[in-house]
C-alpha cells in the first residue's frame, strides 16, 4: 500500500475546515502559525488533481483505489473488509492541518480520521508494483503500511 502527498484540503474537507476556523479565536485573516500565509490563503491552495493515476492503472496491478478526502482515511474500508496498518507518512501535515489539529475543537481522532494528514490518494498494489507506483506518481509518494487481517491503524493510533 502506498500513498501520494495531498497539496492539502480537499473539497469535502472544507466544512469541517471551516468549522474549525468558526469554533476558534481566529479569523481568516489572521497568519498561519508555520506558514508565511494567512490562514485563508491556505484554505485557497488548489487541489492536487492526481492524473497521474491514468498511467498508474495502466502499469500496475491496482488492488484498490482511494482519494483522501472527506472522511480521511475512513475512506480506506471501501477498497476491501481487510484491514489496514499505515506505518509510515507520506509527508508531514500541512501547517493547516497542524493548526486544526492544535485547538481545543479538534483534539481528538476527528483530524486524523477525518482529514488526509499529508495523504492525498492511496493505491493498493502489489510489493513488486511499488516501485513502479512511486515513479509514476513522482515525488512525494511512498510506500506507507500494508494489508491486515481487519481495522485501520496508524501508528498508534487506531481508528475504526
Amino acid at each position: 500500500m502506498w500513498a501520494c502527498r495531498a497539496s492539502d484540503w480537499h473539497s469535502n474537507g472544507y466544512t469541517l475546515a471551516r468549522s474549525i476556523v468558526a469554533e476558534s479565536k481566529h479569523n481568516y485573516n489572521d497568519p498561519m502559525p508555520g506558514s508565511d500565509k494567512t490562514i485563508g490563503e491556505e484554505l485557497l491552495t488548489p487541489t492536487r488533481i492526481y492524473f497521474e493515476i491514468l498511467e498508474l492503472v495502466k502499469k500496475c496491478d491496482v488492488h484498490g483505489l482511494a482519494h483522501i478526502t472527506g472522511s480521511g482515511l475512513l475512506k480506506l474500508h471501501r477498497i476491501t473488509s481487510f484491514g489496514f496498518e499505515i506505518t509510515d507518512s507520506v509527508s508531514s501535515p500541512s501547517p493547516y492541518s497542524n493548526y486544526c489539529r492544535s485547538l481545543e475543537a479538534s483534539r481528538t481522532p476527528r483530524c486524523t480520521g477525518r482529514l488526509n494528514m499529508g495523504m492525498g490518494f492511496v493505491v493498493v498494489v502489489p510489493e513488486a508494483d511499488a516501485k513502479l507506483a512511486c515513479r509514476i506518481m513522482g515525488p512525494g509518494s511512498k510506500v506507507i503500511g500494508s494489508i491486515v487481517k481487519e481495522g485501520l491503524k496508524a501508528g498508534s493510533l487506531k481508528l475504526d
